[in-house]
């Protein structure tokens, strides 16, 4: 959430006397209710957030009724559907999943809406299934679903991880098999996906090999580490989802690097001066390479990573236990230290 000037909400909506004029103004009311200020604290921006919802929930259904021809109408009833999902992690009651898929189901069989948001809706019901079924059997069919009305959608790409990344927590054989499957799906973006996802699960069979000299002049080389668990890191200042992981490596690296925890940066940046700047004001003290190619970084192309930030865990016997270290690292670092 980055800080925004939203417009000010009224109940008073007479002044917007177009459909246009309306759509727009609610647009834009969804959008910052999104937003928050950073200079809050975390508490008064849920608070925030939360009003504005209240607020966009109570003005929303005025376009339907002024214009209950409109097809954008479906585009802000989708926006109010978006608006319940994330009601729980702000301390508001959402409706009950049956009640939400229910919603869903009507925007993404409604004819007058866009397809975009047609496929929206379609989609966000099969995120349902990835994370509410454990049967694998009505997952894929949900999935296939999506395909067979959206072949070439972007959004098949995002469904297809993350069945990917839930089968492999469950079974990483049966992953495997999927990937292999993916690898010729007739989406282009889903089938170079799996393709990118099978040479970096080849890679991860053996020891991982990595040799570099730093912007510190050090000499990195990691078959020298093996003993330690070591954090590969790959990340950039201009990632506010890497940044915002900084502190949690930061703290574990403080409190396990006398315990035999290593971290490798592998930074995406192609500016050299802001990154000395940011690893210095935040007391990243470990080694960074640095190519200042950006997405083509030599090593995050060699690894086939394509989105940051990226956290994979090695081990003593300098195997990758896992790349998805991201959340409660400390614990996880701890885990494999005591073995």
């Amino acid at each position: 959430m980055g800080q925004s000037n939203p417009p000010v909400a009224t109940s008073d909506l007479s002044q917007y006397k177009t459909a246009d004029d309306l759509f727009n103004y609610l647009k834009q009311m969804f959008v910052s209710s999104m937003q928050t200020d950073k200079a809050l604290s975390r508490d008064e921006q849920m608070k925030t957030v939360g009003e504005n919802i209240k607020k966009f929930d109570a003005a929303a259904p005025e376009f339907a009724k002024r214009y209950p021809q409109d097809p954008r109408r479906w585009e802000i009833k989708m926006m109010l559907v978006s608006g319940e999902g994330i009601k729980p992690m702000i301390g508001l009651e959402a409706p009950s999943p049956e009640s939400m898929k229910k919603q869903l189901s009507e925007i993404a069989d409604a004819k007058d809406a866009s397809e975009k948001v047609r496929s929206m809706a379609a989609a966000q019901i099969v995120v349902f299934a990835i994370a509410n079924s454990s049967d694998e059997m009505e997952v894929e069919q949900s999935i296939s679903r999506f395909e067979s009305k959206y072949p070439q959608s972007p959004i098949d790409v995002e469904l297809r991880k993350m069945q990917l990344k839930k089968l492999q927590a469950k079974d990483p054989a049966k992953a495997d098999t999927l990937m292999k499957r993916l690898a010729g799906n007739s989406n282009p973006m889903v089938a170079k996906m799996a393709s990118e996802k099978l040479a970096q699960a080849d890679q991860l069979k053996k020891p991982l090999e990595l040799k570099f000299t730093a912007v510190d002049g050090s000499e990195v080389d990691l078959s020298k580490l093996r003993g330690k668990v070591v954090l590969l890191d790959f990340w950039a200042t201009w990632c506010g989802p890497c940044k915002a992981e900084v502190p949690h490596v930061v703290e574990a690296y403080k409190k396990l690097h006398d315990k035999g925890f290593e971290i490798i940066g592998i930074s995406l940046d192609q500016n050299k001066e802001a990154l000395d700047a940011y690893i210095k004001e935040n007391g990243m003290t470990w080694p960074q390479y640095f190519d200042g190619k950006g997405w083509k970084n030599e090593i995050s192309t060699r690894f086939n990573i394509n989105s940051i930030p990226a956290m994979w865990l090695i081990d003593k016997k300098g195997m990758v236990a896992t790349t998805e270290a991201r959340g409660n690292l400390a614990e996880q670092v701890e885990k494999l230290l005591a073995k």
